[in-house]
Parts: C-alpha cells; structure tokens; sequence
C-alpha cells in the first residue's frame, strides 16, 4: 500500500500542476497554420447563450468561438469571411487530443485567417 501511495502521490502532483498550466498556455504551446478547404459551417449555441460555429473542413473539424484564453472574441467577423468550397489557410489554437478533456476543447479553435501577403501585394495599387 505504501509503495502504491508513493507512486500515486507523484502523479497526481505532476497533473495538478502541468494541466493548469497547458491550459493556461495553449495558445503558445499549440499555435499552427493549417490549410483547408471548408465543406461546412454549423451554426450552435450553448448553455450560455454564446454562439459558437462548427467549421467542416476536408482536414478536421474545427470550431469557430469566441474564448478568453485564445485572447479571441472576432467569431462573429471570421464566419462572414468564410464560404464553403473555398480553400483558406487558417491560425488554429487547441490541443488535438481526439477525445474530450475538461476544460479543453475538443476541437481545435480558428484564431484567424492568415492573409497571404502576395496576394495583398497584387491587388494594392503604388
């Protein structure tokens, strides 16, 4: 038993402190581009009152919410930019754990869509 409590005790010290902290700094640790190609957006509201969007990508499914740890709250702005069939390269937030952990979300949120600066460039008239 006592052999059982010095291995238990480690561990639970170990999660108590390292999953505050990946929760804390996700928007750090698992900051990424990814490219896709939307097949759908789903409009959802939770317990709350909040709207949030599902976005269906030929990647993954991704969500589109508004969040205080992601310093994001432009949901609404990305959504109107987004159309189906059309391929963009976004800035995820999220672990991708595959399965559901408190406090985290299951899928990977869209901070923003990164312009491409040729693209910018071509059409800005000098």
């Amino acid at each position: 038993m006592k052999k059982l409590l010095t291995l238990f005790i480690p561990l639970i010290f170990l999660i108590a402190t390292i999953y505050p902290l990946a929760l804390f700094f996700e928007n750090l640790i698992t900051a990424k581009e990814v490219e896709a190609t939307i097949m759908s957006i789903e409009k959802s509201e939770n317990e709350e009152g909040e709207i949030f969007y599902f976005v269906r990508t030929n990647v993954e499914l991704f969500i589109n919410a508004n969040n205080k740890f992601h310093k994001k709250n432009n949901a609404d702005l990305i959504v109107k930019k987004l159309k189906v069939g059309q391929t963009y390269k976004f800035e995820v937030v999220g672990f991708n754990f595959g399965i559901k952990l408190p406090f985290f979300l299951k899928e990977r949120n869209i901070i923003d869509i990164v312009e491409e600066e040729n693209l910018i460039k071509k059409f800005r008239k000098y």
